[in-house]
């Protein structure tokens, strides 16, 4: 799995997808590098930890945990989004940006995932428990 997992997300045409993406936004080349910078560092830092996992037994709980973190932060960065669009007229370009590449990331962990877990931790995010403080 551990290099199922490196093809998809190194190996393959991935960061050309994310290049592509953010050319059709109006975004200069710092933009696009800082965008990309960023969410090629979260998925390193996930490929690294599957490295150093690298238990074919436990490397489909590492992506599922590495799914939930960042569906939690597409979540939060649709949401951030959703309430500038409502608050301002116009969201944040760089949350814009964010939002597309991590989803596209997203896209390429699912596969490793079991659906009905990815059906699981969709239903908790989208109806998370909130304990009151």
């Amino acid at each position: 799995m551990l290099q199922q997992l490196e093809d998809a997300l190194v190996n393959g045409d991935l960061d050309d997808r994310w290049t592509s993406s953010l050319e059709t936004w109006d975004t200069t080349p710092v933009e696009r590098a800082q965008a990309l910078a960023l969410v090629a560092q979260l998925r390193d830092q996930f490929i690294e930890a599957a490295r150093d996992i690298e238990d074919e037994d436990e490397l489909p709980t590492t992506a599922a945990l590495e799914y939930i973190q960042l569906k939690s932060r597409w979540y939060r960065l649709n949401t951030q989004m959703n309430y500038q669009l409502f608050k301002q007229g116009e969201a944040s370009p760089d949350v814009q940006y964010q939002g597309t590449l991590v989803s596209q990331l997203l896209a390429e962990i699912e596969p490793f995932i079991d659906p009905q877990d990815v059906s699981r931790i969709t239903q908790f995010l989208t109806d998370p428990i909130i304990v009151p403080v």
